[in-house]
């Protein structure tokens, strides 16, 4: 009985197979001399812009706070009151600030104020930056 055509091993299908298992392998190889494997030893985390981006959603949680209780958190709680309950809230809907830490990138807690003027009250809310200290040049808004 004679081999079908496609089980004949032939130079040109040897040639072939020879080539493709050549051009993965050399893919292969410049994948692993180009990917570096590590991050660099210089590598340093935007601390500002990290701080920017969670105080845009603490805010956005400060206002879903406002909008289910009447009013804005207290501020001897702060943004503890995004995360627990305060105390003697009656309507509370929380956690309004789930993803969120309660302290910035430099490990200092958010400093939140609430501000009255003109017959109404809003907040403030910033980051220290990395002195830690409220209302010098390095505050993160």
């Amino acid at each position: 009985m004679p081999i079908p055509q496609f089980f004949r091993i032939t130079r040109r299908s040897v040639r072939s197979a020879a080539w493709t298992v050549l051009a993965f392998a050399c893919a292969g190889a410049a994948n692993v001399a180009l990917v570096p494997t590590h991050r660099p030893r210089s590598y340093e985390p935007d601390r500002p812009a990290m701080a920017r981006q969670e105080l845009r959603y603490l805010r956005n949680a400060i206002e879903r706070f406002k909008a289910d209780t009447g009013q804005f958190p207290p501020p001897t709680e702060g943004v503890a009151a995004l995360h627990d309950k305060p105390a003697g809230a009656k309507v509370w809907r929380g956690p309004y600030a789930w993803h969120a830490s309660r302290f910035d990138p430099w490990g200092h807690a958010y400093v939140y104020r609430l501000v009255s003027g003109n017959g109404s009250t809003t907040f403030e809310l910033f980051s220290a930056g990395p002195d830690g200290k409220a209302d010098t040049g390095d505050d993160v808004h």
